[in-house]
């Protein structure tokens, strides 16, 4: 029997696509040193309070996710650039891209991990530049 990977947690689709990515992109030797936190990061986007979602729009769960697993910092290096792809999967697998070319992401991912941006300029800048994905 096939896992259904819609049905899936969210929380721990993220959490083992970033265990993924990373040691696709970086390898073992920057292996990950905040398991836990890691997880307690992937899961931020759907945290409630109070019976109420915290995050209750996509941009504002993705700019959450983004914010969380930066400063998770649960790995030796390629923190920000997992918490950048953790956010395009995240997007994707709720049927959106986000049209952001390699310096904008940057600029953005840094301006995060500085405490330069509040999380709510963070979830504007995501859904002025959301995109909805085409079905191939």
């Amino acid at each position: 029997m096939s896992e259904d990977i819609e049905s899936e947690d969210p929380a721990d689709a993220i959490y083992r696509f970033a265990l993924c990515y990373h040691e696709r992109e970086f390898g073992s030797r920057y292996a990950i040193i905040g398991d836990d936190k890691l997880r307690s990061a992937c899961g931020r986007p759907f945290h409630t309070f109070g019976g109420e979602v915290l995050f209750p729009t996509l941009a504002g769960r993705a700019a959450a996710l983004l914010d969380a697993i930066n400063q998770a910092h649960a790995f030796t290096d390629g923190n920000k650039r997992t918490a950048w792809m953790c956010l395009v999967y995240f997007l994707a697998r709720s049927g959106y891209s986000i049209r952001a070319d390699d310096a904008e992401a940057e600029a953005l991912v840094l301006a995060v991990v500085k405490g330069d941006v509040e999380l709510d300029f963070v979830s504007s800048w995501i859904a002025a530049r959301l995109s909805v994905r085409r079905s191939q």
